[in-house]
């Protein structure tokens, strides 16, 4: 009788996803996808209250040997929505979908999910704001005040996303399941792979976060590390050693202005006239780690800190502008608090933030200004528990060139897990820029087979850095 009710629930599940998915557009892709709604409360352990809907995009698989392992995708940030990156996953894994269906969930907080988004630096049009710091502390509170009357933001934390992971993996009908995390979602796949260990088939792991390797307390210096490594390059190419001499040199020059306080600059508005702001350490720094976050624009900081050196800004102000103005449109702000501030902040080593961030020109106050801005967010309860336990077979991706999570965070986690293999790609930063036609193809043989046995990634070594961004003159 036990054996026949569990045919009967597992027969429902398995039908109760085709049945509650339909046709839909998610952003960008020039396809149709399958879309549909599932309802979780917001708080799991009472199991009453306030209910999530959370939003599930399912792009198909295109061949006619479908496996019944999907991929599910655990977007970083934290905050970020999956199904905005649809049109990214659909092209970039097209090889993994000639097989497998890739599913695509809002993060309870993100997107189509409850978004629980604060808009720090307003509604993109004034330019001061966008140059200020990172966490204005009077829109943190008062994002806080406003969220908490439509969310209990301490329930937003990962374990809790992971279970509702697990209940869409269910409602979909799925048995087992392949993860791809990147970043914070390498943070979120562990999370899963402790909670549900016998759901997980394969894991990939890009950009990876590493239980033991401190996210806060190694932030400055490996930033630095990153830069160091870029400059390394540069002295490597006749034209960037030439144009480019001393970065280093100049990248000290640039905080020595900035530690005085901020620098005025001018930057163009719409209507084409130039307005007077003043450029802040925290709004440059944050240019400067979002550089370093892909190849292609990473290769135009010796450049950019080149002319700062020399006194003209700028080049500083403009990018800022438009990170901050993204990064309020792509990013819920409330999940990435209530993630951060409980998951990877929460008990972090003060004498060790100040050891490791010694010697580094960008130093402390970075991370001090998260820890500002979380000493004012609810706090959820820390995740317990280190690395996951088992066999799972995982792929740990890392770029040499990333200035948030260095290989060596992956070989912190590779000790740790069994079964785990790292490919390190030298010329890789931090995202996915520049790793099209060889990581891809890696990811999608790893999947396929279900193991890192044989697997051939040898390409990783050819990727070749993109051409140095000169000056003009230089150029010609």
């Amino acid at each position: 009788m036990q054996l026949a009710l569990g045919v009967l629930l597992l027969s429902q599940a398995a039908l109760a996803g085709p049945a509650a998915l339909e046709p839909c557009r998610l952003p960008k892709l020039d396809e149709p996808a399958l879309c549909g709604s599932l309802e979780v409360f917001e708080d799991r352990a009472a199991r009453k209250g306030r209910k999530i809907a959370l939003r599930v995009g399912v792009l198909p698989s295109t061949g006619t040997r479908k496996a019944p392992d999907p991929l599910f995708v655990l977007q970083g940030g934290p905050g970020q929505a999956a199904t905005n990156l649809a049109e990214f996953y659909g092209t970039t894994f097209k090889t993994l979908r000639r097989e497998r269906d890739i599913v695509l969930v809002d993060q309870r907080g993100t997107g189509g999910s409850n978004a629980l988004e604060c808009a720090l630096h307003g509604d993109g049009t004034d330019l001061q704001k966008l140059l200020g710091p990172s966490f204005p502390l009077a829109e943190v509170r008062a994002c806080r005040d406003r969220l908490s009357a439509v969310a209990n933001l301490a329930l937003y934390s990962t374990p809790s996303a992971m279970d509702d992971i697990d209940d869409v993996r269910a409602w979909l009908g799925y048995e087992r399941i392949n993860l791809y995390g990147t970043s914070y979602g390498t943070w979120a796949a562990q999370e899963y792979m402790r909670r549900h260990p016998r759901r997980v088939r394969s894991a990939v792991l890009k950009a990876v976060v590493a239980p033991k390797r401190d996210w806060g307390v190694f932030w400055a210096r490996n930033t630095e590390q990153a830069l160091d490594r870029l400059f390394k390059a540069c002295a490597a190419d006749a034209a960037c050693r030439q144009a480019f001499p001393d970065p280093r040199r100049d990248l000290a020059t640039v905080f020595e202005r900035l530690n005085k306080g901020p620098v005025p600059v001018e930057v163009p508005e719409p209507g084409g006239a130039k307005k007077q702001v003043n450029l802040t350490r925290s709004a440059a720094v944050a240019v400067l780690r979002a550089g370093m976050g892909a190849p292609a624009t990473a290769v135009g900081l010796p450049l950019l800190l080149r002319q700062a050196a020399a006194g003209d800004f700028s080049g500083f102000a403009t990018p800022a502008i438009q990170f901050r103005r993204v990064g309020g449109l792509e990013l819920s702000e409330g999940v990435f608090f209530t993630v951060m501030c409980a998951e990877l902040t929460t008990g972090l080593d003060a004498k060790a933030l100040a050891r490791e961030s010694a010697g580094t020109l960008i130093g402390e106050e970075p991370m001090r200004e998260l820890m500002d801005a979380c000493a004012e967010w609810p706090r959820a309860a820390r995740p317990t528990g280190g690395a996951p336990k088992g066999e799972t077979p995982v792929l740990l991706i890392s770029g040499r060139l990333d200035p948030s999570t260095p290989p060596e965070n992956g070989e912190s986690l590779a000790r740790e897990l069994h079964g785990a293999r790292q490919l390190v790609v030298p010329n890789g930063a931090h995202s996915f820029n520049n790793l099209g036609g060889c990581v891809d193809e890696v990811i999608a043989a790893f999947v396929a087979k279900g193991s890192a046995d044989g697997l051939d990634t040898t390409c990783a070594d050819r990727i070749a850095l993109p051409a140095f961004v000169l000056p003009a003159a230089s150029a010609q």
